[in-house]
């Protein structure tokens, strides 16, 4: 089931073409089926739509349970951030999945809170007793997780606008005095070890829910910018460079092997909505500016060339394992798509050219001549079986 699709297929109802999409059940299965409205479609109450309990919930979808359904735990339920949490329906997490601030939770009144079940309210939402919320003020939230007991002593700062993550910790040295409005936060499976650098440009405002490394040997160095993706934990050890002249920026992911130096000067961007993956590299020439929202990957197994420029469509997901090259000499255009078969090798020019408003299909083989321009609108494809050749369109 892919989220944002239309996919609804309950066993008595057919399924109209335009307004929705329906798998087999071999490819989307049961624990019933997955139904997903897309974002912009209202929930409605009386239907009934489960996650596997292997597939996060993801915020922007929207998940009803009819009243009268008991909530399992187990099973993923969320209502879009604008969406208020209305008193009566069920909604769950799982023990093991963090609850998010600003995502809304509610238990029916007759349903008593289950210790292991995170409950979360939104930051302008007071805090309720009996809930498990560690508050202090309703203004400023201070959150620990459920099993973490707030110690006295330690400096916990959040902005009074920024809510409170749970399971994030975050400690100041105890000479240094907490000062509202600055931010610094170690993820929840790493100890906030006092006496660790972390370091932000003086001129840049330090963001929650953004992780920041040094290897123990390696003393901070103002001026210099490391920041994870809040979804990213963050591993001493590895290595993430900006140029000093390079504002990092949140929601970008960068990653490099840990065998691999991270080289000032060079430009990685992942999109927002695309986790980084340690092993695979991704290069942008120095001289080439990283573009937020293109998609550029490279099978972990082959090296990154510096000077080869590689675009996605803002709206086509890079797909690890397929391999797509242009020549040095050839400008990278967004919004053209090329994709090579996972078993076929990538050919440093040729030239392949869908429409842009035509998506790629994996499987399918399209080559022009070097000495032929690619022109884009015209479509070659062949079957997988058939090799390409040169010889024909």
């Amino acid at each position: 089931c892919v989220i944002g699709t239309y996919i609804c297929y309950h066993a008595s109802q057919a399924c109209v073409i335009g307004t929705y999409i329906c798998y087999h059940a071999s490819q989307a299965c049961v624990i019933g089926t997955y139904i997903c409205y897309h974002a912009s479609q209202a929930c409605v109450i009386g239907t009934y739509i489960c996650y596997h309990a292997s597939q996060a919930c993801v915020i922007g979808t929207y998940i009803c349970y009819h009243p009268s359904q008991a909530c399992v735990i187990g099973t993923y339920i969320c209502y879009h951030a604008s969406q208020a949490c209305v008193i009566g329906t069920y909604i769950c997490y799982h023990a093991s999945q963090a609850c998010v601030i600003g995502t809304y939770i509610c238990y029916h009144a007759s349903q008593a809170c289950v210790i292991g079940t995170y409950i979360c309210y939104h930051a302008s939402q007071a805090c309720v007793i009996g809930t498990y919320l560690f508050c202090l003020a309703c203004v400023i939230v201070i959150c620990y997780h459920a099993s973490q007991a707030c110690v006295i002593g330690t400096y916990i700062c959040y902005h009074a606008s920024q809510a409170c993550v749970i399971g994030t910790y975050i400690c100041y040295h105890a000479s240094q005095a907490c000062v509202i409005g600055t931010y610094i936060c170690y993820h929840a499976s790493q100890a906030c070890v006092i006496g660790t650098y972390i370091c932000y440009h003086a001129s840049q405002a330090c963001v929650i829910g953004t992780y920041i490394c040094y290897h123990p040997s390696q003393a901070c160095v103002i001026g210099t910018y490391i920041c994870y993706h809040a979804s990213q934990a963050c591993v001493i050890g590895t290595y993430i460079c900006y140029h000093a002249s390079q504002a990092c920026v949140i929601g970008t992911y960068i990653c490099y092997h840990p065998s691999q130096a991270c080289v000032i000067g060079t430009y990685i961007c992942y999109h927002a909505s695309q986790a980084c993956v340690i092993g695979t590299y991704i290069c942008y020439h120095a001289s080439q500016a990283c573009v937020i929202g293109t998609y550029i990957c490279y099978h972990a197994s082959q090296a990154c060339v510096i000077g080869t420029y590689i675009c996605y469509h803002a709206s086509q997901a890079c797909v690890i394992g397929t391999y797509i090259c242009y020549h040095a000499s050839q400008a990278c255009v967004i919004g053209t798509y090329i994709c090579y078969h996972p078993s076929q090798a990538c050919v440093i020019g040729t030239y392949i050219c869908y429409h842009a408003s035509q998506a790629c299909v994996i499987g399918t083989y399209i080559c022009y001549h070097p000495s032929q321009a690619c022109v884009i609108g015209t479509y070659i494809c062949y079957h997988p079986s058939q090799a390409c050749t040169f010889d024909r369109k």
